[in-house]
């Protein structure tokens, strides 16, 4: 449960662990910016979370290729 003093709950009180505003794409952006944005952090939460690619690909649930692809794309290789 949230509580706030405030009138009202708005999404700038809400907890980091619920609302990531880094998350949230502007208004007006462009849906492949917006999944590719998606996409690099959850491929880089799993990654910090497991340290093995091969992990990552089966906690996301797709082949590690994709994995591999989209990691070289965001620029997340070392």
């Amino acid at each position: 449960m949230i509580t706030t003093n405030e009138a009202a709950l708005s999404l700038d009180l809400l907890p980091e662990t619920i609302y990531r505003k880094d998350l949230i794409p502007k208004y007006g952006a462009q849906l492949k910016d917006a999944t590719a944005q998606a996409e690099a952090y959850l491929i880089t939460k799993a990654y910090a979370e497991w340290k093995s690619w091969t992990k990552v690909d089966e906690i996301l649930g797709v082949n590690k290729s994709t994995i591999y692809r989209k990691a070289l794309k965001y620029g997340l290789l070392k």
